[in-house]
C-alpha cells in the first residue's frame, strides 16, 4: 500500500513538473530598481526615470555623497551603482579624492557597477587648474609623450621628467589600485574612459582595465544607462534579444568630432556585448515587437544625397518601431534628417530619438531606450502604456536634443552673456528667468518649424507654455531638465526628484 501511494505521489510530482515546464511557471517580476549614482549631471536622473517608465519600472534613484577617503561606503542595498568623475574627481585637480587612500565601497555581489576613469581635463572653471590641464592636453597629443607616460605606468620608468605628467601617470596608477582592491565581478563591472584619446597610452590603459572588467569602452555619461539596460535584459524572459541595426551609410561609423572618430563602432559593439545581445541588419528576421535601432551620422556630406538615403531608409522601415540615434553632430539634431521629417513626416513607427553631446552618449542612451521598449512590449500586459510613456520621452527629446541644443541654447545664452551673466554659473534669479525664456523660445520654434508630429506623436499638440516645465538645475545652459505637465492620466508625471 505504501509503495502504491509513493508511486502515485512520484507520478503526480512528475506530471506537475512536466506541466510547469510546458506551460511555464509565472515569474514574479520586479516593479522597481534601486539606483545609486554619484553623477548628478542632468539630465541623467530624469532620463533614467523616463526610460524606466517605458519599461514599467520605478527607478528609485539616490544621489550619493562623494566617497570618503578613509573608509569604504556601504552601498550594498543598491541594484545599480555608478562611480565616476563626479564622485572621485579628475586626474590632477578639481574635486579630487586621492585614489591611493580611498577604500572601495561595499557592494552586493549581484549588483551591476559602472566606473568611469576620469578625464584629463577640468570640471571647474578655476584658471590655475585650467592651465595645468591645458598643458596635459597639449602634451598628450604627442605620441612620444604618451609612450613616456605608458612607461611610467608599466614601471619601466619612474618619471616622465615633467611634474604635471608625472602627477597624471600616478593618478592613473591610483585608479588601477582602487579597482584592484574593489574585487567586483568582472562580468558585472562596466568601465568607461571619459574623454579618452587614441594612442599607445589609451591602448595600455584598456589592457590594464581588462584585468578588472570584461567590458571596457570609451565614453562616460551613458554608463548608468547601460547598467539599467543590462538589468532589464536580465529580468526579461525572451533571451537572447536581437537588435535590428540600420545605418544611413557605412560612413556613419565616423563621428563628427575627431577625437571620437575611432570609438563609435567599439562603443556600440561593447554595449551589445554588455547586454548579451546580438545584432542583425535583416529586419525581416525580427519579432514584430522588437524595435529597430537606426544610427544616423555623417557618412554622406552631400545633404541632397543623404536626404535621399534617409527617405529610402524610412521606406525600408515601414511600420516597424524605430529608435533613432542621431550622431551627425554634437549638441543638436542633424538638420538634413529634420528637414526630411518636416517635409515628409517621420517614420510611422518612430518611438524614440536621441542626439546627445557625444556619439557614445547618444548610442548608449539609445540602446537603453531600445532595451526598455523591447522589455515593455515583451512583459507589460497593456501595450498602450508602453506607447504613451515612449511618446512622452520622444516629445521631450525632440524639444531638448533638436530645438534646444541645436538652436535655442546658443540664442538665449548669447543674450544672457550680453547682460553680463556667467553662462556656466548663473545666479538663481538668472537661471529662473533663463528657464522661462527657453520655454518661450521652444514654443515659438516648435510652431515655426511646421513639423507634423501628430503621428506618431499625439501629445501636447499644439505646444504651449503650460505643456511643459524647463529647469536649469546646475544654473548653466549646457543641459536642461524638461518634462511634460499634461494632466491626462495616461501621461506619466515624472520629475528627477
Amino acid at each position: 500500500m505504501r509503495v502504491k501511494v509513493f508511486a502515485t505521489f512520484c507520478v503526480t510530482l512528475l506530471l506537475l513538473t512536466l506541466s510547469q515546464q510546458t506551460t511555464g511557471t509565472p515569474v514574479e517580476r520586479p516593479t522597481s530598481v534601486k539606483v545609486l549614482t554619484l553623477d548628478n549631471r542632468p539630465p541623467n536622473l530624469l532620463m533614467l526615470k523616463q526610460i524606466g517608465a517605458i519599461a514599467g519600472i520605478y527607478v528609485d534613484a539616490k544621489l550619493g555623497d562623494p566617497m570618503s577617503r578613509a573608509g569604504g561606503a556601504d552601498v550594498s542595498g543598491f541594484d545599480l551603482v555608478s562611480l565616476n568623475a563626479a564622485a572621485a574627481g579628475s586626474l590632477v585637480g578639481s574635486r579630487t579624492a586621492d585614489p591611493w587612500s580611498m577604500q572601495p565601497p561595499l557592494i552586493d555581489a549581484q549588483a551591476l557597477v559602472h566606473f568611469a576613469v576620469p578625464r584629463a581635463e577640468p570640471t571647474v572653471q578655476d584658471v590655475a587648474i585650467l592651465k595645468h590641464y591645458e598643458k596635459i592636453r597639449q602634451k598628450l597629443e604627442s605620441y612620444e609623450t604618451q609612450v613616456k607616460v605608458t612607461a611610467v605606468i608599466d614601471g619601466v620608468d619612474s618619471s616622465t621628467g615633467d611634474e604635471i605628467l608625472d602627477a597624471y601617470a600616478q593618478r592613473l596608477m591610483g585608479w588601477f589600485d582602487f579597482l584592484g582592491r574593489a574585487g567586483i565581478d568582472p562580468d558585472r563591472l562596466l568601465i568607461t574612459l571619459d574623454d579618452n584619446r587614441p594612442g599607445p597610452l589609451s591602448d595600455r590603459i584598456k589592457l590594464i582595465l581588462r584585468r578588472y572588467s570584461h567590458h571596457v569602452m570609451d565614453g562616460t555619461d551613458e554608463g548608468m544607462m547601460l547598467l539599467f539596460a543590462r538589468w532589464l535584459r536580465e529580468h526579461q524572459p525572451r533571451n537572447p534579444a536581437t537588435v535590428g541595426l540600420v545605418w544611413t551609410t557605412p560612413g556613419d561609423l565616423m563621428a563628427v568630432a575627431p577625437y571620437e572618430s575611432g570609438f563609435v563602432v567599439e562603443n556600440l559593439l561593447a554595449e551589445l556585448d554588455w547586454l548579451k545581445a546580438r545584432a542583425t541588419s535583416r529586419l525581416d528576421m525580427l519579432e514584430p515587437w522588437r524595435p529597430v535601432l537606426w544610427v544616423n551620422g555623417v557618412g554622406q556630406k552631400d545633404g541632397k544625397a543623404r536626404g535621399e538615403l534617409i527617405r529610402s531608409i524610412i521606406g525600408e522601415l515601414g511600420n516597424k518601431r524605430v529608435v533613432v540615434a542621431d550622431i551627425a553632430q554634437s549638441n543638436g539634431a542633424d538638420p538634413v534628417l529634420m528637414d526630411i521629417w518636416r517635409q515628409d513626416g517621420p517614420p510611422p513607427g518612430l518611438v524614440g530619438y536621441l542626439a546627445w553631446n557625444t556619439s557614445s552618449n547618444t548610442l548608449g542612451s539609445a540602446v537603453a531606450l531600445w532595451a526598455a521598449i523591447d522589455y515593455g512590449y515583451a512583459v507589460r500586459p497593456d501595450p498602450g502604456t508602453v506607447q504613451s510613456a515612449a511618446e512622452v520621452f520622444l516629445w521631450a527629446r525632440l524639444l531638448d536634443d533638436w530645438l534646444y541644443q541645436g538652436i535655442a541654447r546658443q540664442e538665449v545664452r548669447d543674450e544672457y552673456i550680453l547682460l553680463g551673466a556667467n553662462p556656466w554659473g548663473m545666479t538663481e534669479d538668472e537661471a529662473h528667468r533663463a528657464a522661462a525664456d527657453i520655454a518661450e523660445s521652444l514654443v515659438e520654434l516648435w510652431g515655426g518649424m511646421g513639423i507634423d508630429m501628430s503621428i506618431p506623436l499625439q501629445i501636447v499638440e499644439p505646444l504651449d507654455r503650460t505643456s511643459f516645465v524647463v529647469e536649469l538645475p546646475w544654473r548653466r545652459f549646457f543641459e536642461i531638465n524638461l518634462y511634460v505637465t499634461d494632466e491626462r492620466g495616461w501621461v506619466p508625471q515624472i520629475t528627477p526628484y
